[in-house]
């Protein structure tokens, strides 16, 4: 009985783990896919990105594999890292690599999806998926520190929002009142 027990923590504690890594992906996946996008005004990434919205879908689908092998000597480099004793470099390295590789698959995604819609076992893979990651969200913000988290996330953005809003209120006083003195100054000569 206490071994169950203990299996069922285990359990519940591994699934709640994947759930926030996949969320803490899907929210990085977010961040970076405007990066990404910036990079598209450069002429030679515009070019290649055209024609990777125009593969059709057979060849579309293998490009996926192109995040995880550039990524992988970057892992790679990580673990050796902190097997040489340099943990904080090669955690930094690793979360530097795993954040550009998703950022490289957001990309990639966004631009072969049409594509890939083409085929109706993408569309249904996709949907079950986009469920599954819906579920994750409604389980994990039912959570106490998740909701406590996520208020003190909007007081910290309401806060800052405020602030921008009265510095930019202070600027435009400051340039106003210096444009009176100004124009009070050519007007005096």
């Amino acid at each position: 009985m206490f071994v169950r027990g203990i299996h069922l923590i285990i359990r519940w504690f591994l699934a709640l783990l994947g759930m926030v890594l996949v969320l803490f992906e899907e929210v990085l996946w977010a961040l970076t896919g405007g990066i990404m996008r910036s990079f598209a005004r450069f002429a030679p990434i515009a070019w290649l990105e055209d024609h990777i919205r125009r593969l059709p879908p057979i060849l579309a689908l293998p490009l996926f594999v192109l995040p995880w092998l550039i990524m992988l000597p970057v892992k790679l480099g990580a673990l050796w890292l902190i097997a040489m004793g340099k943990v904080i470099h090669g955690t930094l390295l690793f979360i530097g690599g795993e954040a550009f590789g998703v950022a490289f698959l957001a990309r990639l995604y966004e631009l072969c999806r049409p594509s890939l819609h083409r085929w109706p076992w993408f569309v249904a893979v996709e949907r079950v998926l986009l469920r599954w990651t819906q579920w994750a969200h409604d389980i994990l913000y039912r959570l106490p520190f998740m909701r406590a988290g996520r208020a003190w996330g909007d007081r910290r953005w309401h806060d800052m929002k405020s602030w921008m809003d009265k510095s930019r209120e202070r600027s435009q006083h400051t340039k106003k009142n210096e444009m009176d003195k100004g124009a009070e100054g050519a007007g005096g000569e």
